[in-house]
């Protein structure tokens, strides 16, 4: 795919910014200000990786015109779940609200009321974070971490 993005960066600028900064792996997270810029940015991913044999799938968005020229099979709605009275979708380790455009994350906290430094290193060390949203809390974890670890805590203490 990197191939197509370059090749076809002349023809696509802004497209081949868009997915060279704002894929991971297969998914791409991406936004613009305004929905005609959102139109034409959409169309242009398409048309430019369809040169290189990609098809886009699994769309979604805040806005219900970006989704509304598309074929069905190609508008993700298998993965919406309820959580609460929001419902969400799954991206990239994250829960997002496409109608209110939150971000939500969700972790298991220990439920036997017995925290110690297995429990805190397994907690941090299961937060899934590819995009680095989450990095102040992260690093607030780590140091937790690494005080427990200059104050000699044992393990299951």
């Amino acid at each position: 795919m990197s191939t197509t993005i370059e090749d076809e960066a002349v023809n696509y600028p802004e497209a081949a910014k868009m997915a060279r900064n704002g894929f991971y792996v297969d998914d791409l997270i991406t936004g613009t200000d305004n929905l005609d810029a959102a139109l034409s940015l959409q169309q242009d991913l398409i048309d430019m990786l369809k040169k290189g044999g990609f098809t886009l799938r699994k769309w979604t968005s805040n806005h219900p015109s970006l989704l509304k020229h598309l074929s069905p099979e190609d508008v993700e709605r298998k993965l919406l779940m309820c959580l609460g009275n929001e419902d969400v979708i799954k991206a990239l380790g994250l829960l997002w609200n496409p109608t209110t455009d939150k971000l939500i994350f969700c972790v298991q906290i220990n439920q036997d009321n017995v925290l110690t430094k297995l429990s805190v290193l397994r907690s941090t060390a299961s937060i899934y974070d590819p995009l680095g949203l989450l990095s102040p809390i992260i690093i607030q974890c780590k140091i937790f971490m690494q005080q427990l670890w200059q104050l000699k805590v044992n393990w299951d203490d």
